[in-house]
């Protein structure tokens, strides 16, 4: 009986070391996704045809006189006040905190389990039979953890994704109705690390595309 517990006491040395992946899912680095996002979005260049139907190499040549029309909009300000990201950032957030509870709960359940089985192979207090049926349990819910955690990333990962491709699709779509009333040949996206090494304070409109974009996000609420 010894040397069977002896042998069953081995076996629980190698599960109890087997190393487990159990962290709770990571944060996502939601300021860096969602600064490369907005840099995609603001950088878009909004390109304007002039007005007038009128064909012809006069018109084109027209068109090449006229000087063109460029302002920016600080992303990382962009990022950080418009309202509709601070909502999203927010809901991701809590699904990570709901996430990491959950997973924490069932990791410190699956080790309580692992210790209270090592104390009886310890102590000679569980019959080999026992021993290799519990050991079995023991790896099974080892291998569920490990799944638990991989499905737990790639829903949040999922949300990230749409998440930023909700990001996009509205500032997308709010610069091109704010630049119909200003009337911009482009509009470029500024950050530090960006490609645009320096830009002139005289052309930045992030302070208005703020507030106009803000108030239409009060005004009429961007559905989840």
């Amino acid at each position: 009986m010894s040397e069977e517990l002896s042998n069953t006491n081995t076996n629980e040395e190698e599960l109890i070391s087997t190393p487990l992946n159990s962290e709770p899912p990571k944060k996502g680095n939601i300021n860096l996704i969602l600064n490369v996002v907005l840099l995609i979005a603001v950088a878009v260049l909004f390109f304007l045809h002039f007005k007038g139907k009128n064909g012809g190499d006069e018109n084109v040549e027209t068109k090449k006189n006229v000087p063109t029309s460029i302002a920016y909009v600080n992303s990382d300000s962009l990022l950080n006040n418009y309202e509709y990201v601070k909502v999203l950032k927010t809901d991701l957030e809590a699904k990570q905190k709901s996430m990491e509870g959950e997973f924490s709960t069932k990791q410190k359940s699956f080790e309580y389990e692992v210790t209270e089985f090592q104390k009886k192979v310890n102590s000679n207090t569980i019959s080999q039979e026992l021993a290799q049926k519990t050991e079995q349990q023991l790896m099974q819910k080892q291998q569920a953890l490990g799944e638990l955690q991989q499905k737990m990333q790639q829903e949040l990962s999922l949300q990230e994704l749409e998440m930023n491709t909700k990001v996009l699709d509205t500032i997308s779509s709010f610069m091109k109705k704010y630049n119909k009333k200003h009337n911009y040949n482009y509009i470029l996206g500024y950050a530090k690390g960006s490609g645009i090494l320096f830009a002139n304070e005289s052309f930045n409109i992030t302070g208005d595309v703020l507030k106009q974009i803000n108030k239409e996000y009060k005004e009429k609420p961007i559905k989840k």
